[in-house]
């Protein structure tokens, strides 16, 4: 069985890891040329080896993995990494909700009971200096290093969209600059 997923990005952000477990294997994936990577993984198919291969366009990454067995559990990890920009004050991250796709719409009963899945997403920001306000999504637990310089947002449940802003404390030091 092959399965996809695909999903949007900004034209900015980048694919810093993409790793599958499938059953009991771990499939790390690397980054290679795109002929290379579908030549590989059409050949790990054809051996009856399970597969994964990732497609980063201008806007959107897609997801191939292959020689799934019927009721193989699947999990994507992957990870991203983007500039924030300043919104009000703060800097800013979102995420829009068709990240994580709901599937139940499509069924006609409305409960699917062959197509098990469940999605999660971890923040982690790195601020520099000590995070003075923090806005995470309803439901999720920030955690905070010793001194508040870093935090991690984790959840399962979004609504319309995946927001995050936060301050730090450089942000409130005026700078000066001149020619």
């Amino acid at each position: 069985m092959e399965c996809s997923f695909d999903f949007p990005i900004t034209t900015n952000c980048i694919v810093s890891k993409l790793v599958a477990c499938i059953g009991d294997r771990v499939v790390e994936c690397n980054i290679r040329d795109r002929e290379e990577a579908k030549l590989r993984y059409d050949d790990a198919i054809a051996a009856g080896n399970a597969a994964v291969l990732g497609d980063k366009k201008k806007d959107a990454v897609s997801i191939k993995m292959g020689n799934l067995l019927p009721g193989e559990t699947a999990i994507i990890n992957v990870g991203l990494l983007e500039d924030l920009k300043i919104e009000g004050g703060a800097w800013a991250y979102s995420v829009p909700s068709s990240f994580f796709p709901n599937y139940s719409k499509h069924s006609e009963t409305k409960s699917i009971d062959i197509l098990q899945y469940k999605f999660s997403y971890e923040i982690k920001i790195f601020a520099g200096d000590k995070i003075m306000y923090l806005s995470a999504p309803s439901g999720s637990a920030p955690k905070f290093n010793a001194d508040k310089s870093e935090a991690t947002i984790s959840g399962q449940e979004i609504g319309k969209q995946l927001r995050v802003f936060y301050r730090s404390f450089s942000m409130q030091v005026p700078r000066l600059l001149y020619e």
